[in-house]
């Protein structure tokens, strides 16, 4: 059997720091099995396993992971949760990948995430998203199609729902209600996928329908 073991002592960069990490395979040529090991500056670690297996006769390799996070940090934030994912190939025209997401206690930039599930898929060329999440700037529950490349991406909300959004911090005024409704519209980055992260570079067009507001304090 043929085997790989890799560590790395430490990584900075922008600000973001890998205190450790290890990667460990074994296979016999055609299968590996694997495993890694991560911490972050801080408390933040990440692990993960899955097997990988080389392109057969339909000339498509195979694939499926599992990766678990606790407040491990990145160059924008830290993440806590679980991603559990199958697929097969890496050419994003033709690949076929599914992959269930569970998130909690994260940042991304401004926003916190409480709490977050997805389903996601890709597959051809483009992906679906269902799921729900709440945040400090409030919960949501989606359904929608999605499409990357290295150019960009673009997000198609084909249902939203949204309750308690609190726009008050970005548009820095504090009397703004408490905003509930429904709607449906797009949004999209543009640059690589670590633009995803800067609002910045996103667009976003959608319409809306707003069910209620409610200020402040008031039940």
């Amino acid at each position: 059997a043929d085997s790989l073991v890799a560590r790395v002592d430490t990584v900075g960069w922008k600000g973001w720091g890998l205190a450790g990490a290890s990667l460990n395979a074994v296979g016999d040529g055609r299968e590996y099995a694997w495993s890694v090991q991560a911490a972050s500056a801080g408390d933040g670690r990440l692990s993960g396993e899955g097997v990988w297996a080389a392109a057969n006769g339909s000339g498509v390799n195979a694939y499926r992971a599992t990766l678990a996070a606790s407040a491990f940090g990145f160059p924008s934030g830290r993440v806590s949760g679980e991603v559990d994912l199958e697929g097969q190939g890496f050419d994003p025209a033709t690949a076929q990948v599914a992959a269930d997401v569970t998130l909690g206690a994260s940042q991304v930039g401004d926003v916190r995430v409480d709490s977050a599930r997805f389903e996601l898929g890709w597959g051809e060329g483009d992906g679906d998203v269902a799921g729900r999440l709440a945040t400090n700037v409030g919960r949501a529950d989606l359904s929608g199609r999605w499409y990357a490349d290295g150019d960009g991406g673009r997000v198609d909300l084909e249902r939203m729902a949204f309750q308690d959004v609190d726009l008050s911090a970005w548009l820095d005024d504090p009397t703004i209600p408490l905003l509930a409704g429904r709607g449906s519209g797009m949004a999209g980055w543009d640059g690589p996928p670590t633009a995803m992260t800067d609002p910045r570079r996103w667009l976003a067009d959608a319409d809306v329908e707003l069910a209620a507001m409610r200020l402040r304090g008031v039940e």
